[in-house]
């Protein structure tokens, strides 16, 4: 065709600041991302279509459908678009996940006890039997997302939070935040076809996929035939892994020893 040029998935433009790879950048009312790292003014070859993860400001939960744009000051994606460029729409859900303890209990059982005891020492009682059971189902989950991901536990303990109650507020919540963690974590390992790594609870291939050394370790894969452009590869998500199989099951066993808790912490506030 007359005039055609290129099929514009890539485009090199020059780094308005020092970039990495698969960071955003803004060059006008131009947005893509660094297919690899480079200093403020280097030729940095640009992918502008495709579905990429981007850093996000870490208190907005994203719906899917949600416009994007690109705060270029913070140098992160949000859903605020004052003065901000639109660079696309949300495909997946984004956000803190949690679950939550509360005293869903049998209130027949502990009437009596509950009358003695007058309200605030009551609410004082399930706020003690809520934080002790919700302890040991922070305990059990997160021993349980390190079997069902792979993910190293530190990153686990760290990612995976509680929120204890009060007698004011009687919830326990346990809170998983973060985006999905680099396949670079999981002790990746170039072989013929790909890369293998451990992750998901097993050791899984990646076929055509590739570790590249001066992009920090990370493992990559092709996005069509030719070399460029490339796209990181990513396990699992603690938000998105946290409300479900192994973990979900391990919190639904550790709460049942909720009700028990509640009439042990009542009776030691008997007179």
């Amino acid at each position: 065709m007359k005039g055609y040029v290129q099929p514009g998935i890539s485009v090199t433009l020059p780094a308005p600041y020092p970039v990495s790879s698969g960071s955003g950048l803004q060059v006008g009312a131009l947005f893509g991302i660094a297919l690899h790292d480079a200093i403020q003014g280097e030729d940095t070859e640009t992918l502008m279509t495709g579905v990429v993860d981007l850093t996000k400001v870490p208190s907005q939960a994203w719906a899917i459908g949600d416009r994007i744009y690109w705060d270029n000051t913070a140098k992160r994606a949000t859903t605020v678009g004052t003065d901000k460029l639109l660079i696309g729409v949300a495909l997946r859900a984004v956000g803190n996940m949690k679950i939550v303890l509360t005293p869903d209990v049998n209130f027949r059982r502990i009437e009596a006890v509950a009358q003695t005891l007058g309200e605030v020492r009551v609410r004082t009682a399930l706020s003690r039997a809520i934080n002790h059971t919700g302890r040991k189902a922070l305990t059990a989950v997160r021993r349980a997302l390190v079997a069902q991901t792979s993910i190293p536990r530190p990153v686990v303990v760290a990612g995976v939070t509680p929120r204890p109650a009060s007698p004011e507020n009687l919830n326990y919540a346990i809170v998983a935040s973060g985006r999905q963690l680099p396949l670079k974590l999981f002790r990746p390992k170039q072989t013929a076809s790909g890369v293998t790594a451990r992750v998901w609870g097993g050791q899984q291939d990646f076929r055509s996929a590739f570790i590249v050394a001066s992009l920090g370790s990370h493992v990559f894969r092709r996005i069509g035939r030719p070399r460029l452009p490339i796209t990181k590869l990513y396990g699992p998500s603690l938000a998105d892994e946290l409300v479900k199989d192994q973990s979900r099951a391990a919190f639904e066993r550790v709460v049942q020893d909720l009700e028990p808790r509640v009439m042990h912490e009542m009776k030691r506030l008997l007179p």
